[in-house]
């Protein structure tokens, strides 16, 4: 007996691939990809790593912003018992 796990790895993939569609940078995720297949070797990528851990820190600072400034704005709202 075997077990078939394609189907499985494939619907992985899909959100994997829509998270990474998401941030707005495939192609550094992609061209990072790249460069780790064919080196296997992170020290060897780190001008991809380099971009791509400036953008996402870039992205996540402006994701805190909007949080912040969302909490900000909101009323302000009174418990009562």
């Amino acid at each position: 007996m075997t077990l078939d796990t394609t189907d499985d790895c494939n619907e992985a993939e899909v959100p994997m691939e829509q998270m990474i569609s998401h941030t707005g940078r495939a192609e550094l995720h992609h061209a990072l990809q790249a460069c780790m297949g064919e080196y296997q070797d992170w020290r060897t990528c780190q001008s991809h790593v380099g971009m791509f851990k400036k953008y996402m820190g870039e992205k996540e600072r402006r994701r805190a912003k909007f949080v912040k400034d969302r909490r900000v704005n909101l009323p302000k709202v009174r418990a009562t018992f």
